[in-house]
């Protein structure tokens, strides 16, 4: 195809054939009958797919030179390990309930990655992001995405280990913090733990172990400052009602 191709309302569509190359984007939308995509698809542009209820795959040698965008496709379990998109391009998964990791060789390289309604878990999530380049941005449209920490043992035990600091050291900090911190706070400050995860600045994988130290520096001073501490607990557990970037600020100024 040399230029734009557009599928866009086609009931009928079934398959895709094998060993397509489009030379600019290629949209496909609203075609709920699509269920089978050849093996080797090549994209010039942009590619985007939305709306197919019956895709469950993509294409094995799909090559994307521009951004993708994977959108409302319930069908859709996984994006192929040999897929492959150029570095500095935006990669959108969204309502795509069925797709659980996305492929490591995609994450290697400076992207933009949004995800958003997917069936990637907090460990998956969690797993991926300490594979993925430095200057990798990987941003999550709900919070539900990563999930809450049940507990503030939970909580501390991720920070701490995102510092590069022990278990033992973990164990050492809720011994002193869980006196320190009034059932009142609790939920409060285990929410605030757990949205830290969708801030920008945890977002960039080279600035993550040191706000992970921010963070045991901050509760170690609520630990420590007897005078200070419920005004630190309610600036923290009030930031959790506003978006990521909040809790930054108010960690900043517990500091």
């Amino acid at each position: 195809v040399t230029g734009t191709f557009l599928a866009v309302g086609l009931p009928k569509l079934r398959v895709i054939p094998a060993n397509v190359s489009v030379q600019q984007d290629l949209v496909i939308k609203s075609c709920p009958m699509l269920n089978r995509m050849g093996e080797r698809l090549t994209v010039h542009g942009e590619f985007g797919l939305a709306e197919c209820g019956s895709v469950r795959a993509l294409p094995r040698l799909l090559d994307v030179r521009g951004d993708i965008a994977l959108v409302d496709l319930p069908c859709l379990v996984v994006l192929p390990r040999t897929m492959k998109q150029s570095p500095n391009r935006d990669l959108v998964v969204s309502n795509c309930p069925q797709v659980t990791t996305l492929p490591e060789s995609l994450l290697r390289s400076q992207r933009r990655v949004l995800l958003q309604g997917t069936g990637i878990n907090r460990l998956e999530f969690g797993r991926l992001m300490a594979l993925a380049h430095p200057m990798l941005v990987c941003s999550v449209g709900d919070e539900e995405q990563l999930e809450t920490f049940e507990t503030l043992t939970e909580g501390v035990s991720f920070w701490i280990d995102q510092a590069g600091r022990s278990a033992k050291d973990a164990r050492m900090l809720l011994k002193r913090l869980r006196p320190a911190v009034s059932s009142y706070f609790q939920d409060g400050l285990v929410a605030f733990l757990s949205k830290l995860r969708i801030s920008k600045e945890f977002d960039h994988v080279e600035m993550r172990p040191g706000l992970a130290r921010r963070v045991c520096e901050v509760l170690e001073f609520i630990c420590d400052e007897e005078s200070a501490r419920e005004e630190l607990l309610v600036r923290l557990t009030d930031s959790v009602d506003t978006c990521g970037d909040k809790v930054i600020i108010a960690l900043n100024h517990c500091q």
